[in-house]
């Protein structure tokens, strides 16, 4: 992932990884060489690794136009967290199973410019505001249709106020 230099490339590297990993799973499966219970604790880590890499991926798209969220006037940066829901909180998903997640963040406030952020394109947001649009490009990372396929399906249904309410929640 560190070697890839455009978006596209790093969703190609994420997408072929998830997929190696997944017939490395599926062979242990076939096998019998996985004993029971650990077939779904292994997909469900995989989901999670290729979060984490979604989640940078899409901060980095970010940063350069926004810069990074902070908690009122503080230097801390506001917290998000990407909470596993149903299989995936479980650990139990099973090889087609899609990811129920939502998305929270903690603190009012709004971003600010850091180093990488280019004074002239900065434009502020409220963290409500950046962290829709991080949940948006996240969403993205794991659904976008390329070469290798896609990630994974997300059902973001099972927010506190269903499709009507907010992507992300403080």
């Amino acid at each position: 992932m560190a070697e890839a230099d455009s978006y596209e490339e790093k969703l190609e590297v994420l997408r072929r990884f998830r997929n190696e990993e997944f017939l490395r799973i599926a062979m242990g499966d076939t096998h019998g060489r996985t004993p029971q219970g650990e077939l779904t604790s292994q997909l469900s880590y995989l989901a999670e690794a290729c979060l984490h890499q979604a989640v940078a991926i899409a901060r980095a798209e970010l940063i350069p136009r926004f810069g990074l969220p902070f908690r009122g006037t503080s230097a801390e940066e506001a917290g998000f967290a990407i909470v596993g829901l149903g299989k995936l909180g479980g650990t139990e998903l099973n090889y087609h199973s899609d990811l129920d997640i939502i998305f929270i963040y903690e603190g009012e406030g709004e971003t600010r410019p850091v180093a990488g952020t280019e004074p002239e394109r900065f434009k502020p947001q409220t963290n409500g505001e950046y962290f829709s649009r991080l949940a948006q490009r996240i969403i993205s990372v794991l659904t976008l249709m390329t070469r290798e396929g896609s990630l994974y399906q997300i059902d973001t249904r099972l927010r506190p106020s269903g499709n009507q309410g907010p992507l992300v929640t403080s």
